[in-house]
């Protein structure tokens, strides 16, 4: 059996053995994802990662170069007339590709390559053969054409079976010397336009996105545009929520590359990129690694640290409770939130930075110490802010809690070599503060005991100061001023004589 298509003649059909609802689910997307990967993963095997460059020569057309050269391994052309998208590779292929596993590629050696499924081929034909879309091979002098055809051989529920067909023809072109070039007929410009935005090797050259690089652990993009979603090097795999940018990483992906396998170790690539640009901010705004006419990339750099602050401080911010992050890094968050803050809070002191994070979920335990340690309200002044923001400021070298702060503030109140008369006046205070309450006491009716130790302490579990000192050894007393202590801690005069002798001190 021969056929015509145009002035080549045509061998017979020949069927590939794939059904034809074979990844039922794929569509536009996925099929040309399959073909995209597959020419990316060639230039990449033919010239290695890093020495690629991608030219826009329009929105949609767009040229592969090796690096420093004018010399052109791949490209993508879109014929607006013929609604025909071409994608051209140098190379090869032979009729053993269209088997299953039918790949040239050795598996061991596949660094920075994408596709590893040697199926795809033969799957990204059927899904846009079931689209309408017609499919064929320029490969070097010949072309192949692809089709779904019943095969009467196989059956389902007593009906044949479709199938992807293909067929070759002779096709002497000596431009098409060592090229491979996959034609796409009947895709509209606007579905070729709405796939681009899935590449970042070719996105990037038409629009301004921010891409910052993190060494090894991936790439943030910070266009609002791209936000929250995910690529796996360099393709786009899915879009989440509450992650803030877009993230290209190296993940490993099932046949389909549409969702997240392992959610919380992409969360936790996704925080290290973030708190990695942080720590090398000041490095990054010197080497501008943006386009230096162009100033968008740059003001989405430039905003980069407050949005973080802003991301932190939701209650979405990605996997909040394991933030890994160091003091360089705290720090300088500190810093800025203390600059932006000072604008609506007059309380910042910028300099002191005395202004502290609070979690409102602890608002209750603070204003429970501040009420038991009788303090006043500006003892600790705070800000309401969420936990994962809390977390990231409280590894600052300025962060102080509460209680740290009260224990500071307790011992910036001991005396230094009080003079004698003063002591003398601390004493006679306690002691008539005591003898206001002696009648309740009698040292029958109560036991007392003296500390093992004789030196003063303040315990602040039991939040009572205590001394047998008091009238033992004066001269210890230069340690504390007790009259502003007994104020400010509110000491109640019963617990401190229940803990020690002193009612044969003050007996009339």
């Amino acid at each position: 059996m021969t056929s015509i298509f145009g002035r080549y003649q045509c061998k017979s059909d020949m069927n590939t053995w794939i059904s034809s609802i074979y990844c039922s689910k794929w569509g536009l997307k996925e099929g040309l994802r399959e073909l995209l990967q597959n020419q990316r993963d060639e230039l990449i095997n033919i010239l290695g990662k890093e020495n690629i460059e991608t030219e826009a020569i329009s929105n949609y057309d767009f040229n592969f170069l090796k690096r420093g050269t004018n010399e052109i391994y791949g490209k993508i052309r879109y014929d607006k007339i013929g609604e025909i998208l071409s994608i051209e590779n140098k190379g090869k292929l032979e009729t053993f590709n269209l088997l299953l596993g039918g790949t040239t590629r050795d598996p061991s050696n596949s660094k920075g390559i994408v596709g590893q499924f040697g199926e795809g081929l033969k799957i990204a034909a059927i899904a846009l053969l079931r689209l309408n879309k017609m499919f064929s091979i320029i490969n070097n002098n010949q072309v192949w054409r692809f089709t779904l055809k019943e095969d009467i051989n196989f059956t389902r529920e007593n009906k044949p079976e479709r199938c992807l067909f293909w067929r070759w023809e002779e096709y002497s072109n000596p431009e098409n010397k060592d090229k491979v070039i996959i034609q796409i007929r009947n895709i509209t410009l606007s579905e070729w336009e709405s796939n681009i935005d899935s590449y970042l090797w070719m996105v990037s050259k038409i629009k301004k996105l921010g891409i910052i690089t993190a060494g090894k652990l991936g790439d943030i993009i910070l266009n609002p545009e791209f936000k929250d979603k995910v690529y796996s090097r360099g393709v786009y795999v899915t879009t989440t929520s509450g992650i803030g940018y877009g993230y290209n990483l190296d993940l490993t992906l099932d046949r389909d590359r549409n969702c997240i396998p392992n959610y919380s170790s992409f969360e936790a690539s996704a925080r290290n990129i973030i708190f990695y640009i942080l720590d090398n901010y000041i490095n990054y705004k010197k080497q501008l690694p943006f386009n230096q006419t162009d100033f968008t990339e740059i003001e989405m750099l430039d905003k980069f640290p407050e949005q973080i602050l802003n991301l932190l401080n939701s209650y979405e911010f990605i996997g909040s409770k394991y933030i890994s992050i160091s003091k360089k890094t705290a720090n300088f968050l500190w810093e800025l939130n203390c600059q932006l803050r000072r604008e609506t809070d007059k309380r910042f002191n910028v300099e002191k930075m005395e202004l502290a994070p609070q979690p409102l979920s602890d608002s209750h335990n603070f204003n429970n110490f501040v009420r038991e340690k009788n303090l006043s309200n500006d003892f600790y002044p705070y800000f309401i802010c969420s936990e994962p923001l809390l977390y990231a400021l409280s590894c600052s070298e300025y962060y102080i809690t509460y209680t740290s702060k009260f224990e500071k503030f307790y011992q910036s109140k001991k005396i230094v070599n009080p003079p004698d008369d003063k002591i003398e006046k601390i004493i006679q205070s306690i002691v008539s503060k005591i003898k206001l309450f002696s009648y309740y006491f009698n040292r029958n009716s109560l036991e007392f005991k003296e500390l093992e130790s004789d030196e003063s302490y303040y315990s602040l579990n039991s939040k009572y100061f205590f001394s047998s000192l008091l009238y033992d050894k004066p001269e210890k007393l230069e340690e504390f001023v007790f009259g502003k202590c007994l104020e400010m801690l509110n000491i109640k005069i019963m617990d401190l004589l229940r803990k020690f002798n002193f009612v044969q001190k003050i007996k009339n």
